[in-house]
């Protein structure tokens, strides 16, 4: 994310429960440890460069919360990071409102790309690469907040909540994941 205080209020307070006992949790790193040598760590890129704090290092797996967060030279630098020396398939995976600073890079890269056919949701895509060459394949994969049963039951009166947003935009993006709303 892009603050660690946004990452301990959306991950680190829900993720502590669930590894007790399963991974050795080390708070002034943000990591866990699993006996099997595999690592969790929580970062976040709350200043422009923040990204280059993560030069050398290899990640197996990259998780993206609210990715409109971020710039998208953030995002783009951080794949360059993919890159498993234990021989696992390196990939990322980004989710996100349908809003925010990032809306548009983020629209342009997974919903609508511009001078792309537009993809199939949820189908694989390999956009092109400079040299013609297909690129890394991506998915995107729509979702309402009608796809999140375990909210709607922890919280049956959000999707109300929703409904009363006096923008039309913000509510048909926060409730329908309308990636056409906030243009």
């Amino acid at each position: 994310r892009k603050s660690l205080p946004m990452l301990k209020q959306t991950h680190l307070l829900t993720l502590r429960p669930l590894l007790h006992g399963e991974a050795t949790h080390n708070a002034s790193e943000l990591t866990w440890t699993f006996p099997n040598g595999s690592i969790i760590r929580f970062i976040s890129l709350s200043s422009k460069g923040d990204e280059q704090n993560y030069k050398s290092v290899e990640f197996d797996l990259l998780l993206f919360d609210e990715v409109t967060e971020l710039p998208a030279e953030a995002y783009t630098y951080m794949l360059t990071r993919l890159r498993s020396a234990h021989g696992h398939r390196a990939h990322a995976i980004a989710a996100s409102n349908p809003e925010g600073a990032g809306f548009r890079w983020v629209k342009e890269r997974w919903v609508t790309p511009r001078n792309l056919p537009k993809p199939e949701a949820g189908s694989p895509w390999n956009p092109p690469l400079p040299s013609g060459e297909p690129g890394p394949s991506r998915v995107f994969v729509p979702a309402t907040v009608h796809d999140n049963p375990h909210l709607l039951a922890a919280n049956p009166d959000y999707v109300r909540q929703l409904e009363a947003m006096p923008d039309p935009r913000k509510r048909a993006a926060l409730l329908y994941g309308d990636w056409a709303a906030m243009d």
